[in-house]
């Protein structure tokens, strides 16, 4: 017989009985599931971070921006619920990783009620993604292949995606402040 074919024959022998399912494949191959991911929890101190930038703000400072602290609080209630409420109409949204690159969000067929309520995928909605070799770190690219966010990869199997970000608000009267944001992503 011939050699090379023997030891083809012995590797491909060896890798199907040696393994489990993912063993010895790269993380990454997770990432573009042909069904894609659907939000399951979005976990951040969004909320606390603001309250603690509005307590902080004078009454000078508040008197002098024509409003209150009752109003920003209401405000920013809204802001974080945007960014990090999944409601019914959210967990049936997908994020696709295709094979080329590219990201989108396919919208469910359950409609949010209020308008302007976008899905809390949105931040992945029509850019390009990339990921370095070890599957730690998801960068979001525009047309252009500026990075215009990244990721830590704090999980990836096969049923679970789950990325977090600490992201910075600019805001003149509270001043910048930061906060954490995790998705938990889950199989569709």
């Amino acid at each position: 017989m011939n050699r090379p074919f023997l030891l083809l024959t012995f590797l491909v022998l060896c890798l199907t009985v040696g393994c489990d399912d993912d063993d010895g494949l790269s993380p990454i191959t997770n990432i573009g599931r042909v069904d894609g991911w659907r939000v399951h929890l979005i976990f951040s101190d969004f909320a606390t971070q603001a309250e603690d930038a509005i307590a902080n703000v004078s009454d000078a400072a508040l008197a002098a921006a024509d409003t209150t602290r009752s109003e920003i609080s209401a405000a920013y209630a809204a802001r974080v619920a945007q960014v990090t409420d999944v409601d019914d109409c959210d967990r049936d949204d997908v994020v696709i990783f295709s094979t080329d690159g590219a990201t989108g969000v396919v919208q469910g067929g359950v409609t949010c009620p209020g308008t302007g309520d976008p899905t809390v995928l949105f931040p992945f909605r029509g850019l390009n993604f990339a990921t370095d070799a070890d599957a730690t770190e998801l960068r979001l690219r525009n047309a252009q292949g500026q990075t215009v966010s990244t990721y830590e990869i704090r999980t990836l199997t096969g049923d679970r995606f789950i990325l977090g970000q600490r992201r910075t608000v600019v805001d003149t009267l509270l001043g910048d402040f930061t906060y954490d944001i995790e998705y938990q992503l889950i199989a569709d």
